[in-house]
């Protein structure tokens, strides 16, 4: 029986595959980080696709899933796409975040000061790990010389 989390493993396996064939334009040296992030995606998929084969899951696919807030979610990551080659990754990211986490809130208790705090926090961790650990340049934006 085809449940949530065969699902989920088939479309991690093929954006694997994806991620793997477009990793190959790269030089030996700026592929070698996604290539290790690719390897571990597909042995936790194939793992999460056994678990799915053996476990019985009573649940049907997508059961749980809140339709009315997809469409707005992927307009959402469409527009953070568009504002960040504007104004930037700091900018655009605090921004989406905040209104992702307020537009995600089922409980109700998460404040307009918390959503931007989150969102501050979770992009400044963000920051350090790529442009610091890493030293992935992030995108500064057209606005401020990109």
């Amino acid at each position: 029986m085809l449940n949530k989390d065969t699902i989920s493993a088939i479309v991690l396996l093929a954006v694997s595959g994806i991620f793997w064939r477009q990793s190959s334009n790269l030089t030996e040296l700026g592929a070698f980080f996604p290539k290790v992030i690719i390897v571990v995606l597909v042995a936790l998929s194939i793992i999460l696709l056994i678990q799915s084969f053996i476990k019985e899951d009573p649940q049907p696919a997508f059961a749980g899933v809140e339709a009315r807030k997809i469409l707005p979610a992927i307009l959402g990551i469409i527009s953070y796409i568009g504002i960040m080659l504007a104004v930037g990754f700091v900018i655009s990211s605090i921004l989406f975040l905040a209104v992702m986490f307020k537009f995600l809130d089922n409980s109700g208790k998460l404040g307009y000061i918390k959503s931007v705090s989150f969102a501050f926090a979770v992009t400044v961790a963000f920051y350090g790990v790529f442009y610091y650990g890493f030293k992935v340049p992030l995108p500064v934006g057209i606005l401020f010389g990109g």
